[in-house]
């Protein structure tokens, strides 16, 4: 997949929430309470499934690499609902240096309920957010003309070392095409508009903007 904040380097992304983000920073949308609506990711690694467990000590069975019964893959990108969010401080620690807190979640589409990390899911992005990204080693920062992803990066237009952007719309639902419609704000772009990946993307509370607040934690 290629596009904007994507090349041959890769992007290295801090999962962290940044401990400087004021909570009032923190807009509606990112914030994972009982009732939110969110998009399933995917568990990683290449796969486009998400991995969801019927109970959340299954699901941490799972983690560990077990296979517990009660646990069931469904597509990526699929519209989830959020019930709760809850944090083990014994279990659910990573490494020792941060938490990854667990969240129970409705598929309406599956009428199935169950349990995953936060950090698996990503907010529905409304329309007039700013973004910014910023070019990491050696890949570029492209905006395209079409949400058709193409097989290389020709097309794309260079944005330079950084970039600030308005999303316009959000949708993350189609594999073939970029998730985000976006118009530069600044300088030299400004007012061009185009399709680019909302991964890459940072949030004025400093966290990726495809994820939920306090989605990985600190120590």
């Amino acid at each position: 997949m290629c596009g904007l904040a994507l090349g041959a380097a890769g992007v290295i992304l801090a999962l962290v929430s940044s401990a400087g983000a004021a909570e009032k920073d923190t807009p509606t949308w990112k914030k994972p309470v009982p009732g939110a609506q969110a998009f399933l990711g995917d568990d990683g690694g290449g796969v486009n499934t998400a991995t969801v467990c019927d109970t959340a000590d299954h699901y941490r069975d799972w983690l560990q690499y077990e296979h517990p019964s009660g646990c069931q893959t469904f597509q990526h990108d699929l519209p989830v609902i959020i019930e709760v969010v809850t944090l083990d401080p014994v279990t659910d620690s990573v490494a020792g240096q941060y938490y990854r807190p667990i969240v129970k979640i409705h598929i309406p589409s599956r009428n199935f309920t169950g349990y995953l990390n936060l950090d698996v899911l990503h907010p529905v992005i409304p329309p007039g957010t700013m973004v910014e990204y910023k070019k990491l080693g050696n890949g570029k920062l492209l905006l395209f003309p079409s949400p058709k992803i193409p097989a290389k990066d020709e097309g794309g237009i260079d944005l330079g070392d950084s970039v600030s952007a308005k999303v316009i719309s959000y949708d993350p639902t189609n594999d073939d095409n970029f998730d985000f419609h976006v118009q530069i704000t600044s300088s030299p772009h400004a007012g061009q508009t185009g399709w680019v990946l909302a991964f890459g993307a940072v949030g004025q509370d400093g966290v990726p903007i495809d994820q939920f607040d306090k989605a990985v934690i600190s120590k």
